[in-house]
């Protein structure tokens, strides 16, 4: 029999707001490792930069040096440190001591095209090199390039088209303990060729290690209006280096993509590892919001993602992740507004988990053909890869939900909520290859298709039988023995809260208006168990996986619960109290459509 549907008008607004007060500190996500426990103790997030002795408005100071080209006093003669009353015209490129104080104002300084100097500092007496605040920085047009450890460099302004910050090898150089932050980078719009805002690399025998890229702005580097390929990257952790945390900071109309970790066909040794993309907001570039390609050890958490469109040398995805990186996770992102959503070609232990993917439809609709598995519309596309799992994730407002196109150990997609398909062609999920259907698993998935029923592809075989009924559960466990059945939109009873109670594509926008799911939705106590993949990740990357994007707690947590819910969203009651799963209603036909071997 049919179960009586209960529509409670409860609505709840709620925004996630990406760049935080100045005056607050900053609380680093927990989904990503903790900075300080690779800094010596300091937060260099929060950390603020020593405050000058009050002599040294009138007097020249040991280590402390005060530089500006437009006061009519400033002189480099017989002033190595410069003071307020007399500053120096220039920037010196010299040996730092450690704890040396450096304020720049005015500008700009070019140094000959190159700005280089070596900074001795220490975790307990760090070198900084800044403008005095955000609204009054430096303006600099020379590559910068830093040489030595434990250096703040902030409140700096960048607007050449070129050359800008060089955390890279010169000559024999070393660098680790890096940190650039609170700084803006604009350019002039114009195409001028593959380069990178702020570049971080090592070499084979000299890897570099422990980098902050924070709470910066970087936008109109490159052309990212031409068709053609313009690879101007914002932020590029390239080879060599270990631990770069890329933070909070908004990069946006560049002509390549917004971040790109590693290059293609470098050897092993050089691949870069431990690379943290959080709280970041990209979007409007040449190419993607974030590229990753051969690389270790990636996480992408938290970041609100969007705005992409095919190019000459992009197929419109807004995440991109090829050439055979190991162990990416991205987990709890905003993923809006593109061709393709989140995009694999290659690679091992590649993780997506507690992601809201949105708006995504294919280009020109007289060449698109939904029934291949390399088409545009995909809000999540996976092919070629090995070990890999879609787990928690909310996608709506798409053409094709999930496109498993090959892979060489099946996949895991568990718990994943799949509502509002557009184009009436497209397709839940589908697959391509027997070694998917033979060696996936989903489980606890849900699927809302207003007004049509939910649609799948399997063109690597027939997994009927008992195979079937293990691989497409909907919300209840079902009998081995019964053929699968999918719930009608109006049985499936899914109740997601939009503030304005629109469709996703004329609700959801960059401020983010999708909202939570409630605790009598079907979603909550009714997923499958993930814990076992959680637990190893966080084991991995000695992290936590336990918040999802709004801060609830995800139940594999609590030592008290055994129920999963489905979705990226934990459902949270007003009491607190746990909410029964009700009862199964009858189930209703599921359309599959393929080719069976």
């Amino acid at each position: 029999m049919f179960f009586k549907i209960v529509k409670i008008n409860i609505f709840f607004t709620l925004f996630f707001p990406l760049f935080l007060n100045a005056a607050e500190p900053y609380k680093l996500t927990e989904a990503v490792p903790p900075i300080s426990d690779f800094w010596g103790g300091i937060d260099p997030i929060n950390i603020s930069a020593p405050i000058p002795p009050s002599r040294w408005a009138k007097n020249e100071i040991k280590n402390y040096y005060y530089i500006d080209n437009s006061d009519v006093n400033a002189t480099d003669t017989n002033n190595e440190f410069g003071y307020p009353a007399k500053p120096r015209k220039t920037i010196p490129e010299r040996t730092y001591d450690e704890g040396a104080y450096i304020e720049i104002h005015g500008g700009p300084y070019t140094g000959g095209k190159q700005i280089v100097f070596q900074a001795n500092g220490t975790a307990d007496n760090p070198v900084w090199f800044r403008g005095p605040s955000i609204d009054e920085p430096a303006l600099i047009r020379g590559e910068t390039i830093v040489k030595g450890s434990y250096v703040f460099l902030e409140n700096l302004k960048y607007d050449t088209n070129k050359k800008t910050i060089g955390f890279r090898v010169y000559g024999d150089s070393h660098l680790h303990h890096a940190v650039i932050r609170n700084s803006t980078f604009v350019g002039e719009g114009d195409a001028v060729g593959a380069t990178s805002v702020i570049s971080i690399y090592g070499s084979t025998n000299n890897r570099f290690h422990d980098f902050l890229v924070y709470g910066n702005t970087i936008s109109n580097f490159g052309d990212s209006e031409k068709y053609g390929e313009d690879d101007y990257v914002g932020v590029m952790p390239r080879i060599n280096v270990d631990r770069v945390w890329i933070v909070n900071n908004h990069i946006y109309d560049v002509g390549g993509d917004s971040v790109l970790v590693g290059i293609a066909s470098t050897n092993d040794v050089n691949r870069v590892s431990g690379i943290y993309i959080a709280d970041n907001e990209l979007h409007g570039n040449g190419e993607n919001a974030i590229d990753v390609k051969e690389s270790d050890n990636v996480i992408i958490a938290n970041n609100l993602l969007y705005d992409v469109k095919r190019s000459g040398s992009s197929a419109g995805e807004v995440v991109v992740v090829h050439d055979n990186p190991t162990y990416v996770t991205i987990v709890n992102n905003r993923i809006h507004s593109g061709e393709n959503g989140v995009v694999v070609t290659s690679g091992e232990n590649i993780w997506l988990i507690g992601n809201v993917i949105y708006n995504i439809h294919h280009g020109n609709s007289e060449t698109w053909e939904p029934a291949s598995l390399y088409s545009s519309g995909a809000a999540i596309h996976f092919r070629g890869t090995g070990r890999a799992g879609i787990l928690d994730n909310t996608i709506l407002d798409y053409d094709i939900g999930l496109q498993l196109a090959s892979g060489r150990s099946g996949y895991d997609v568990k718990n994943n909520v799949f509502a509002f398909r557009a184009a009436l062609g497209g397709y839940e999920i589908s697959s391509g290859s027997s070694t998917n259907d033979n060696k996936s698993f989903l489980a606890a998935n849900l699927f809302y298709t207003k007004g049509v029923d939910a649609a799948f592809l399997w063109k690597g075989g027939d997994i009927g039988g008992d195979k079937f009924s293990d691989c497409l559960q909907c919300v209840y466990n079902i009998d081995p023995k019964q053929n699968l059945k999918i719930l009608s939109a109006e049985e499936l009873n899914l109740v997601i809260l939009f503030s304005d109670g629109k469709l996703p594509s004329e609700s959801f926008s960059s401020t983010y208006s999708l909202i939570s799911v409630p605790d009598y939705s079907v979603v909550a106590n009714s997923g499958s168990d993930v814990s076992t993949i959680m637990n190893e990740l966080e084991a991995k990357y000695g992290i936590s996986l336990g918040l999802d994007l709004f801060g609830n707690t995800r139940p594999f947590l609590s030592p008290s619960t055994t129920v999963y819910d489905i979705g990226a969203f934990e459902t949270k009651s007003v009491s607190g109290e746990s909410v029964n799963t009700p009862s199964s209603p009858t189930m209703v036909e599921v359309i599959v459509s393929g080719e069976s071997k």
